[in-house]
């Protein structure tokens, strides 16, 4: 409301008509600024700018973005987007409807997509530029390559306010590598077509750094180290904590990585070919000396395994174990195991005297007297 009623004003400022009808010279049951006049002059103006998008894409060709949305009451949205090109040749990229949805399957949002563009008479049909169409989708379904259900299939999604804070992205890489073909597809039309050098030029660095091994062999690692951390990224998340079972996951949470740094070498490296083959994306020689360059000098002190092993592979999981362990050390999660017992929870049901006095005597020993 007060939004409204500021831009009301900051207009009536610019706009003696304005000013005299609704802010001084009306009665106050029609200034036209009650809660129900807002969303009227909000529907009117959203139809108007529908209305001149439609026209601007006329019988051409246009790109649907979709994105899952939940506002403040949890209810599922859907936004919709168009990317298209005017009459005077200019990439145009605009927001143009915000639907509210019982769930996210994809048929329920194919279908609201459908209604969506009928209402303005786009035809489905003159969608383009996804990078996929429905026979390739169908044979990734087919060999299981491809899931199915609410959330999936996004190469990467804006996460919610609420979810960045902590959430490791676990399924977006995840979707990565499920769609990997798919964004080399769309790279690959890009480069083909755009006539922007710019785009085009990031469209080029940008294929030929995913299509690496380098790129494949960390986007794998990654997946490897977020899929063991993620559940205890999700805990962290929520609101209510079971402040035990969080410690017991941080614990094991840190065998599982140092599990991976110890066993999960060769079967990363496995994997890693694996999809280099399938993506017919070179696979490097292990055992072929790896050459560091300085300037115009080059030395050899250990070969390509090594380097992938010991310096990518160990020092990333490392990584993540150093700064899992500086937060959450032995005196910590003890700490935290202990104060359970002060939980208000059920009228302090896991109260227990000899281990509020064992938070004393450890951790606050000069607080509190005999």
């Amino acid at each position: 409301m007060m939004n409204f009623l500021e831009l009301v004003t900051l207009l009536a400022s610019y706009n003696d008509k304005v000013s005299k009808v609704i802010l001084d010279n009306t009665p106050r049951n029609a200034k036209y600024t009650s809660h129900m006049i807002q969303k009227k002059i909000l529907h009117i103006i959203a139809n108007k700018v529908r209305h001149k998008i439609r026209e601007d894409i006329g019988d051409s060709k246009f790109c649907i973005i979709i994105d899952e949305a939940r506002d403040e009451s949890k209810r599922e949205k859907m936004t919709i987007a168009l990317r298209y090109v005017d009459e005077k040749k200019i990439i145009k990229y605009n927001f143009f409807d915000l639907v509210h949805v019982q769930d996210t399957a994809a048929i329920t949002l194919k279908q609201e997509i459908c209604i969506v563009l009928s209402r303005y008479c786009l035809d489905v049909q003159n969608i383009r530029g996804q990078g996929y169409n429905a026979i390739e989708i169908a044979n990734m379904l087919a060999i299981d390559e491809l899931e199915t259900g609410k959330g999936l299939n996004q190469i990467g999604t804006v996460k919610r306010v609420g979810e960045t804070h902590w959430s490791s992205h676990f399924s977006s890489v995840c979707s990565l590598i499920r769609m990997f073909d798919t964004t080399c597809f769309v790279l690959e039309n890009i480069i083909e077509s755009s006539s922007n050098y710019y785009i085009r030029g990031g469209a080029v660095a940008t294929y030929k750094k995913i299509t690496s091994f380098d790129f494949v062999f960390i986007l794998h690692l990654v997946k490897e180290i977020m899929g063991i951390t993620d559940i205890l990224c999700q805990h962290l998340q929520q609101k209510s904590q079971d402040i035990v079972n969080v410690m017991y996951l941080v614990s094991s949470t840190k065998t599982l990585i140092q599990k991976l740094r110890k066993d999960g070498w060769d079967n990363l490296l496995e994997v890693v070919k694996e999809f280099c083959e399938k993506h017919n994306i070179e696979v490097l020689d292990m055992d072929s000396p790896y050459v560091i360059k300085h300037g115009s000098h080059q030395h050899i002190d250990f070969n390509k395994e090594h380097h992938y092993w010991v310096e990518i592979f160990n020092v990333a999981i490392y990584s993540q174990y150093f700064k899992l362990n500086s937060r959450f050390n032995e005196r910590t999660i003890d700490l935290f195991t202990i104060s359970s017992v002060l939980d208000p929870k059920d009228a302090y049901k896991s109260f227990n005297i000899d281990d509020t006095c064992c938070i004393g005597e450890k951790y606050y020993l000069f607080d509190f007297t005999d």
